[in-house]
This record gives C-alpha cells, sequence and structure tokens, in this order.
C-alpha cells in the first residue's frame, strides 16, 4: 500500500516515465510510488529504505553493493535520481528479455483487501546495482561537461538549473552519456578558445575588476563560492585538487577599464549562426565549429541578445535551434551539441532559411549570419544573389569562420569578415563582445 511521502521524498520523483511506471506497478500492484521513493529517496538520503518486494530482493542479494551505492548518492540529487533510474531500468530490460521473471501476485485470502503487494522477483542485483553506480557516475561526469558547455546560464545558479532540467528529462540522459567523449571534446575545446582570446587581450590581471561572466580557468583568487565550497568535504576534496591542476575551476571571468567598449556591441541583434555538420566536418573540425558557437552564444546571451542556430549538412538537412538569455532549456542544448548529419554538404537550405527569419520574424529583422564552415561546397547562384541584395543595403554582415584546415575561397565573395579558426589568437571572438 502506498504511503505519503515525507519532507525529503518530496524532491522526488519528478514524473515517472511510463515504462518505469508500469514496471513498478508489476512489482508493487496498487503501490507504484513504493519502488521509486525507497530506490530515489533512500538513495539521497543516503541510505536503504526496504520497501516492498523490489527492495528486500535488492537487500537479500546484495545488500552491501545496496549500502554502498546509497552512501555515494547521499545530498546528491541528480546521482540519486540517476541511480535508481538506471536500476529500474535494467531490472525492465531484464524482464524484456527474460532474465527477470515477476510471478503474479497470489489471490488474497478470505477477509483481505488485495491492496498487500505480493509479486516475486528474481533478478541479477549485482548487475542492477552495477549499472547504478556507473550510470551515477557518468552523471555527475556529464552535469560538469554541460556546466563547462552552458555558458550563458546565470553563474550563481548555473549547477542547480542544469541538475534540474537533467532530472526532469531523463530519457535524454541515456543519449546525453553514450555521447559523453565528444561533448568532453567540444568542451575542451571551448576552453582553449576561450583561453586564447582571454590571451588575445593582452589585459594585465591587476587592472581587470569588472565581473562579466564565468569562465574555467585555474586561479583560485577567482573561483567561484561553490567550487571552494568542495573543499568543506572530505569526500569531494580531491575532486576540488583536480580541478585546480586541470585548469577547470568555475572562475569569475573579469575585464579591465579598458575593455568596457568591447562590452557594447556595435550591432546589438541577435545572430543567426549557419552550423556546417557535414561529412567533411567529421571530427575535430565540428568540436572546435561547436566550441566557437558556444562562445559566441556566451557573448551573445549575456548582452540579452538572441541567437538561433541552423546546424545543416546535406539538402533539405536543417535542424533549427533557438538559444534565449537567461534560459535554461536542455533540449536545445542537447540538439545543438548532438545534431550532426554526416553527409553532404548544401549550402543553399541554411543561408535561405536564415534570409527567410530575418524578412519574415520581426525579431530577427537585425539579425546579422554567423556561418561556420570548412568551406567545401559552393552557394547557388539564385541564394547568392538574394544573399548580395540584402547585404548591399547594408542590412546585414555576414561572418564566416572557416574549420578544419579548410579553405575560404568559396565563402569570401560573399562574406564581410573571413577568419581562420586555425589561426591563433581567437581574435574573432571580439566581434561578440
Amino acid at each position: 500500500m502506498s504511503r505519503p511521502p515525507d519532507a525529503l521524498e518530496r524532491r522526488f520523483p519528478p514524473p515517472l516515465p511510463a515504462t518505469l511506471r508500469d514496471l513498478a506497478h508489476r512489482f508493487e500492484p496498487g503501490g507504484v510510488e513504493l519502488a521509486w521513493d525507497a530506490l530515489c529517496g533512500g538513495f539521497y538520503a543516503g541510505e536503504v529504505r526496504v520497501v516492498g518486494p523490489l527492495m528486500e530482493e535488492l537487500a537479500r542479494l546484495a545488500s552491501a553493493e545496496l549500502r554502498l551505492l546509497a552512501r555515494s548518492c547521499r545530498g546528491q540529487r541528480l546521482r540519486a535520481v540517476s541511480a535508481a533510474y538506471a536500476v529500474l531500468r535494467h531490472v525492465l530490460e531484464g524482464i524484456r528479455v527474460g532474465r527477470v521473471e515477476a510471478a503474479p501476485p497470489p489471490p488474497p485470502p478470505a477477509g483481505a483487501s488485495g491492496d498487500e503487494p505480493g509479486a516475486t522477483v528474481l533478478l541479477d542485483a549485482p548487475r542492477a546495482l552495477g549499472e547504478g553506480f556507473d550510470t551515477a557516475d557518468d552523471a555527475s561526469e556529464l552535469l560538469e561537461e554541460l556546466q563547462r558547455l552552458v555558458p550563458w546560464v546565470s553563474w550563481h545558479t548555473r549547477g542547480t538549473a542544469l541538475e534540474e532540467v537533467v532530472i526532469d528529462r531523463l530519457e535524454e540522459l541515456t543519449r546525453l552519456l553514450e555521447r559523453l567523449p565528444e561533448l568532453k571534446r567540444i568542451a575542451d575545446s571551448l576552453g582553449k578558445l576561450e583561453a586564447e582570446a582571454r590571451a588575445a587581450r593582452g589585459v594585465e590581471r591587476g587592472r581587470r575588476t569588472d565581473v562579466v561572466g564565468v569562465t574555467v580557468g585555474g586561479e583560485l583568487r577567482d573561483a567561484l563560492a561553490s567550487e571552494l565550497a568542495l573543499l568543506a568535504d572530505p569526500d569531494a576534496e580531491d575532486l576540488f585538487y583536480a580541478r585546480v591542476i586541470d585548469r577547470r575551476l568555475l572562475t569569475l571571468e573579469l575585464a579591465g577599464p579598458d575593455e568596457g567598449a568591447s562590452n557594447k556591441p556595435s550591432r546589438p541583434g541577435p545572430v543567426i549562426a549557419c552550423v556546417d555538420t557535414s561529412g567533411s566536418m567529421r571530427g575535430d573540425a565540428e568540436a572546435r565549429a561547436k566550441a566557437l558557437l558556444l562562445a559566441v552564444a556566451r557573448r551573445v546571451l549575456l548582452a540579452g541578445r538572441r541567437m538561433t542556430v541552423l546546424l545543416f549538412g546535406g539538402r533539405g538537412s536543417v535542424t533549427e535551434v533557438t538559444l534565449r538569455p537567461g534560459k535554461v532549456d536542455l533540449d536545445a542544448v542537447t540538439r545543438l551539441l548532438l545534431t550532426s548529419y554526416y553527409g553532404g554538404t548544401d549550402f543553399d537550405g541554411p543561408i535561405e532559411r536564415a534570409l527567410d527569419l530575418r524578412e519574415r520574424e520581426p525579431a530577427f529583422a537585425r539579425a546579422d549570419l554567423l556561418f561556420l564552415t570548412d568551406g567545401n561546397c559552393r552557394l547557388g547562384d539564385k541564394v547568392a544573389r538574394r544573399l548580395e541584395e540584402v547585404r548591399q543595403k547594408r542590412q546585414l554582415d555576414v561572418v564566416s569562420v572557416i574549420v578544419g584546415g579548410g579553405r575560404g575561397e568559396l565563402v569570401r565573395p560573399y562574406s564581410d569578415t573571413l577568419w581562420n579558426l586555425d589561426e591563433p589568437g581567437a581574435r574573432g571572438l571580439r566581434l561578440y563582445e
């Protein structure tokens, strides 16, 4: 029989995915919340709550592992939810392939209400809990990478906000984890790009007094309070020092008086970014292009400007993603990071869509165009003429960025600014500061 959640458990669960709701009901008829609350709420509290037949079977078959898993998730919401999700999902998959058997409850004795759970569960508990450990660790790592990759969220709420949206979108967690190595590569490229941009400014540290945002670095004096708080927890102290060594601390980004003018863009309208994700961009070129996109997004969105991204490949392959200032949209971030076409290349589709946005959407009437590609394609004559007409009226600036060792001959004719990302210094980012 279901019991009302206590104050701690009211934070869990988020709406239960349909597959897990069905699973919990199979094991505990009339008490859908029990298994989830016992796992998720118990893990968050750092304890084992033996409630219902599923928890009884887990505790009987792998009590030590269950206690260790609960202890490793204590006070960490994302780890607790991720671990519970992984354990239940593993059990569900076991049922589908015949590894786990769930017997229907026996008929209730005379006079009984029939609400008591009576399912008999046979499962590979060590393996299920192993899935919980692995997913909890991966989810923690994923959150760190997302914190590095989503720089337009207010710094003092960023971790909490991202954690909330990941918890609310559990179905997307698996997809993100599968691409974690690619996300790391993009984050590393972003860190390098930002470091080059800071070096290109040539501002002395002692003159930097104005907070303009948050970045990733190794300066202890600039570290956020949330990072320094890791030192207060013996279990998290090693993580702090690892971030210092790797220069991956979340730190304040400061600017000096001579940089103030650069924070006021000469064209303060929105930005439409076209990003080539065709086959020739696969690998490091795509990672660097998306890193630059995020670096530009950070500057544009922190200035209160809107940004629409058109990820494109061959003909008819265009995905549109809109980023808004101050809004954490995991679906948008996921599509931006993970969309890749890896086929042919067509410049006409994204350029036409960008021009249509400017003509039909009042919010984009003053938008400029950022074009990221390796340059291995040619713009069709009809679209090229349309683009040139808009440029000649001085209503549009086109910034083209060549990545992956490509050459800019084919995009130079319709570019107001042409920048090769392989050139050191990341000076082109100043266009958006």
